[in-house]
């Protein structure tokens, strides 16, 4: 159980900083804040892209299947 919680705890320190940092130019006055918003869009966008392709996997069995049943009857 201790090992396990190790474990975790460095994959997220890891992980997180790794996902979140973002190379800037040393112009940019709150280089957090932007890669934070950056972040977050990011991960908005892998969440709308993955429930993309499952409503295209279901609306196109729900085609095949109606176009099944219509040459059936």
């Amino acid at each position: 159980m201790k090992l396990s919680s190790v474990v975790v705890t460095l994959i997220l320190t890891v992980g997180v900083p790794y996902y979140i940092y973002t190379p800037l130019p040393a112009a940019i006055e709150e280089p957090l804040k932007l890669m934070l918003l950056d972040a977050l869009f990011r991960a908005m966008l892998q969440v709308v892209r993955n429930k993309k392709k499952s409503y295209w996997r279901n609306h196109t069995l729900y085609c095949v299947s109606l176009t099944v049943i219509s040459i059936n009857e």
